[in-house]
Formats: C-alpha cells, structure tokens, sequence
C-alpha cells in the first residue's frame, strides 16, 4: 500500500528476515537491499522468475493476502512516495507494473476461462484449509417476526406464510400466527420499516467473533426475499420500492459496518448471497432479464464494494448453471476482481 518499513530487518550474513507482522495489511511488497538473497520457494514468491543472483528469504512469505513481490539491489530504503511511483526489478523478473502503483501482478498469472473445466482448476484460497471454524449469521427482514415452526427455517418466513402471489397468506401454522400477530392485511414488505437494527454494534459482535476464536464470518448480504444490507441500486429499481437497508429500515449500510469491524479484529469477511428471490417482480416476469438486469450487477456491486473472502451462494435450484451465467460470473470473480485470490 506504498509504505516502508524501517527498522525492522533483522540482518544476517545468509539472509533478511521481515517480521511477519509488517505484512498484515500488505498487498506488494517491494524489497530493497545492497547485498539480497532470494528464496522463492514458498508463496506468493513462487513463480515470480527473480534472476538467480538475487535472493531473499522472509518470514512473511506465507501471508495469505499478498499477491505480488517486487525486489530490487539498491543500496537504499524506497520511501513511502517510492513506492508508489517506482520499483527497480532484478533481471528476468516476470512482472507487470503499473507505476501508478495500483496494481501488479505476475505476468503469468492464472486466466479461468468461462467453462467448469478450467474453472475447476482454481486452487482453494490457501488460508480455508486452516480456518477450521467460522460463524454463519441469517439476519433480514425475517428477523422482525423472529418466528418459525419447530425445526424450519425462521427466513423463509415469508414463503411459507404466503401463497405463490405474495401477497395471500396461507391457511396454515405460519399464516394463522401472521394473521394473529400482525392482522390478515398486514404485507410482508411492511417489515422492512420495522427492521431497525437500532442496538447493532458492529464492534461488539466482531469483538465477540474474535473471542470465540472463529477465523472467518459470513453474513447474510441478501436472502430469497431480496431485501439487502447494503446500499444496493438493483434492490430497490426492481422491486418499485425501498428494498435496502440504507433507503428504509436501519438506514445504515449494516453489511460495510460491519465488514469494517470484522477485518479490524483480524477475521476474514463473507457474505451469503441469495441468487433468486421468491416474489420478485422481474424474477416472475422474465427470469433472463433478472438474471441480465438484476442478480448479475448486484452480485458485482457486493464484491466489488468490499472484496469479500467468500461468497456463499444459494437459490440456484430452479435454473441451470447455464441460464444463470454461473461460469461467466465465476471468471469475472477469479480473474478480474480485487479478491480474486
């Protein structure tokens, strides 16, 4: 991210050690030194194609979320503008630079094309295997009934209230306890504006995230309903009204709060994301236009917004893989995106 670190190589006749700390929030890193030694025998530096007379050894090799490494033999420390704006590379060092400095990446690097067999090939994020615990939260509009039969789903409130119109409700344990509690004329949609969220403190759940000792959390961005926690556009142009919880409810982007909170703390981010929506007006009418029109721009908007570590992907059952797009999202999500690794 253009800052230096100084003071704190340890040297040593064979080698420089980096602690691995100073790479915590490291993308690339650029290495400077009179008299460098470089191993590339671990990630992200495999592959890199350094020349032989230049070899480095650091302890930070394994961070997870560095995604290029740049040396160089200058008897001198680059500087925070340094870095930004220039980087002397070793001989038959395969490396694309854009000396903006916003991205480098490895000549080499790997291009899914829009198919499974190629898509298939793409390696498990390194940092998953150890991860052996994370919290999966459902939280909505659904959570203002807070309310399900016994060993069902309490999100999938409004489905099993409702008839296939939305809108009547069904002579059933679900609709009889909507017409109790909120009266037979009482829409779904109504729950957005009683979603408030008004004691979430996205500090105190990432703080007690952390104490559990779960490594990862994953949040539902969007369930079958279609509200979102995010400022969507798609969410509510579709639906003809406020559909996000910025526009209506909390008025608060609850999903960047906190994605916020939870990489503060160290844990990975993700989100669940739900690529149908049951009452959806343009879902009903024109499945392609709503794959074309709506999930496919609001799915980019959310990683693209905040570059989560997952995507939990779910309501793909009543269309192929084909009529979803599901590879060409897929190539866009591993070859062109800030979280593609």
């Amino acid at each position: 991210r253009g800052e230096s670190i100084n003071g704190s190589i340890q040297e040593s006749e064979q080698k420089e050690r980096l602690p691995t700390n100073s790479f915590e929030e490291a993308e690339y890193i650029c290495v400077v030194s009179a008299t460098p030694k470089l191993s590339l025998d671990s990630p992200p530096c495999r592959g890199i194609g350094l020349s032989q007379q230049n070899e480095y050894y650091f302890t930070g090799a394994t961070r997870r979320n560095i995604r290029g490494f740049v040396a160089c033999s200058e008897p001198a420390r680059l500087r925070r503008e340094d870095c930004m704006k220039r980087v002397c590379i070793a001989s038959c060092c395969a490396i694309l630079l854009f000396v903006c400095g916003v991205s480098i990446q490895a000549a080499d690097e790997k291009k899914y094309e829009a198919n499974w067999e190629s898509l298939d090939k793409r390696p498990m994020p390194e940092w998953y295997p150890d991860a052996k615990f994370g919290i999966f939260i459902h939280w909505g509009t659904y959570s203002v009934p807070s309310w399900g039969e016994r060993d069902q789903y309490a999100e999938w409130y409004w489905n099993y209230a409702f008839e296939a119109d939305g809108k009547t409700l069904k002579n059933n344990t679900w609709g009889n306890s909507h017409k109790k509690n909120f009266g037979a004329d009482f829409p779904y949609q109504n729950f957005a504006a009683m979603f408030k969220a008004e004691l979430f403190n996205p500090d105190e759940w990432a703080d007690i995230f952390q104490r559990s000792g779960a490594k990862y959390i994953a949040l539902t961005s969007k369930h079958h309903e279609g509200f979102c926690l995010w400022p969507n556009e798609q969410a509510s142009k579709t639906w003809g009204r406020p559909w996000n919880s910025v526009e209506t409810g909390p008025h608060r982007d609850l999903a960047g709060d906190l994605t916020q909170a939870v990489r503060a703390k160290g844990l990975k981010m993700g989100f669940y994301y739900s690529l149908y929506e049951w009452f959806n007006p343009l879902w009903l009418t024109d499945k392609k236009r709503y794959v074309d029109e709506h999930m496919t721009p609001q799915f980019k908007d959310l990683v693209t917004r905040y570059k989560p570590s997952i995507i939990f992907s779910d309501g793909e059952w009543d269309l192929p893989s084909s009529e979803w797009k599901s590879p060409e999202l897929l190539a866009w999500l591993f070859n062109e995106t800030p979280c593609r690794e």
